[in-house]
C-alpha cells in the first residue's frame, strides 16, 4: 500500500492504515531529527517527513477523539506488516468482539507505570501491560505463534470471552492476565508454559476445567480465587508449593491432585472449598500454612503425609464434617485452633511420642476423644 493509499485509508478510519500510518510517522519523524547533519541530502527528506508527522498526528488525534467515545469496531483482523501497537488503542473498547494478532507484530506498548523488567530480553513477542482490558464483547483471540509473554492485566474484565488457545511457545502469563473473564469456561495451559502471576484467573466463575502442563514451576496467590466452578485439579510435578489463596472459595472443587513433592500448602490455599470431600496429601509434605483447609465444611477423610512437621494456626477450623484423623510420629508443632469448630471430631490416632503436642492442643475436648495410641 502507497503513502496515499494509506492516507485515504486512514481518513476512512481503517486500522490497519492508521497503524502503519503510525509507524511511518515515527520512522520520519526519526530520520527528519537526524536530517539537520546531513544537510543538502535530506533537505527533501526533512519536509516530507515533516509533512508525514504532521499529517499522520492529525488523522490520529481525529481517531482517538471520534473512536474513544463511541468505541464501535466489533472485529479487528491486523495483517502482517503491522509491528506494534499501544494498549490504550483497544482498552475498554465495549464492542470489540474479535481480533487476530499478526505473526509480525512485536510490541504491545505499556499504559501503566509499572515496572516491566523480568522479560524484557523477550520483548518482541509480548502481550504487555493492560492490552486489551475492558474489552467487554471479545469473545475471540488469535495470539501469533511466537508469543512468549502475557503480561499483567492484559484481557481483566473480557466478560465475554469464553475460551482461548494459547501458543506453545508462552512461558508466562501475567498477573491478573485474565482476571473477572467470567464467561471462560476452558483453559488449555500449553506445554511451555513456566510461570502463573497471583490473581491471574480470579473470579472465571464458570472456569470448570484447567490442564497444568508438567513445565509449571510458579502458581502465583489466589491465580484461581473464587472460581466457583472448578471441579478438579490434578498440580504439575515441578510445583513444590502452594501459594496463599490459591483455590480459595473453589466451591465446587471436589478432587485435588497433588504433586509428589510438594512441600508447603500456602495460607488460606484451599479455604472455603466446600465440595471438598477426601484429601491425600504426598509423602513429601511437611508444612500445612494457616487457615490452609479453613470451612471446607464436607472434608470427612484427611490422610497426613509421613513427614508433615506443622500444622498451622486454624488450618483445619471449621470442618464440620471431619470425624478422625490420624497423626504421624514426626509431627512437630500443632499452632492455636487448627481444629477448632470441628464438631463431628470424634476419634484421633497418634503415636505416644506426639501426646503432649496433641493434649496441649486439643486442651478440653482432649478427654471427650476417642483415642488410639501406637507405643512405637
Amino acid at each position: 500500500m502507497d503513502i496515499e493509499e494509506i492516507f485515504k485509508k486512514a481518513n476512512e478510519g481503517d486500522v490497519d492504515a492508521l497503524l502503519q500510518l503510525k509507524n511511518l510517522a515515527e520512522k520520519a519523524k526519526q530520520f527528519y531529527e537526524q536530517a539537520h547533519k546531513f544537510s543538502d541530502m535530506f533537505q527533501k527528506l526533512e519536509k516530507v517527513g515533516q509533512e508525514l508527522v504532521n499529517e499522520s498526528q492529525n488523522i490520529l488525534e481525529k481517531f482517538y477523539y471520534d473512536n474513544k467515545k463511541e468505541h464501535a469496531i466489533g472485529t479487528i483482523i491486523l495483517h502482517e506488516g503491522i509491528t506494534e501497537i499501544r494498549p490504550e488503542d483497544f482498552r475498554n473498547y465495549r464492542e470489540l468482539e474479535k481480533i487476530i494478532l499478526p505473526d509480525s507484530l512485536t510490541l504491545i506498548n505499556e499504559g501503566y507505570d509499572y515496572d516491566e523488567t523480568f522479560y524484557d530480553s523477550f520483548q518482541s513477542t509480548i502481550v504487555k501491560v493492560g492490552a486489551f482490558e475492558g474489552c467487554e464483547k471479545l469473545k475471540e483471540i488469535y495470539f501469533p505463534e511466537n508469543l512468549t509473554l502475557i503480561g499483567r492485566y492484559a484481557f481483566r474484565d473480557c466478560t465475554s470471552l469464553t475460551e482461548i488457545k494459547l501458543p506453545d511457545s508462552l512461558i508466562s502469563i501475567g498477573d491478573h492476565a485474565f482476571s473477572n473473564c467470567e464467561r471462560l469456561t476452558e483453559i488449555k495451559l500449553p506445554k511451555n508454559l513456566f510461570s502463573i502471576g497471583f490473581n491471574s484467573f480470579l473470579h472465571c466463575k464458570n472456569l470448570k476445567e484447567i490442564i497444568f502442563p508438567e513445565s509449571l514451576n510458579l502458581i502465583g496467590s489466589g491465580s484461581f480465587l473464587c472460581c466457583t466452578s472448578l471441579t478438579k485439579i490434578k498440580l504439575p510435578k515441578n510445583l513444590f508449593s502452594i501459594s496463599n489463596c490459591l483455590f480459595m472459595h473453589c466451591e465446587s472443587l471436589k478432587d485435588i491432585i497433588f504433586p509428589e513433592n510438594l512441600k508447603s500448602i500456602g495460607i488460606s490455599a484451599f479455604a472455603k472449598c466446600e465440595s471438598l470431600q477426601e484429601i491425600q496429601f504426598p509423602d513429601s509434605l511437611k508444612l500445612i500454612c494457616e487457615g490452609a483447609f479453613a470451612d471446607c465444611t464436607n472434608l470427612k477423610v484427611i490422610k497426613f503425609s509421613k513427614n508433615l512437621t506443622l500444622i498451622g494456626n486454624g488450618a483445619f477450623s471449621g470442618c464440620k464434617s471431619l470425624k478422625e484423623i490420624k497423626f504421624n510420629k514426626n509431627l512437630k508443632s500443632i499452632d492455636k485452633y487448627a481444629f477448632y469448630n470441628c464438631k463431628s471430631l470424634k476419634k484421633i490416632t497418634y503415636y505416644k511420642l506426639t501426646e503432649e503436642i496433641l493434649k496441649e492442643h486439643f486442651d478440653k475436648d482432649w478427654d471427650s476423644l476417642k483415642k488410639i495410641v501406637i507405643d512405637e
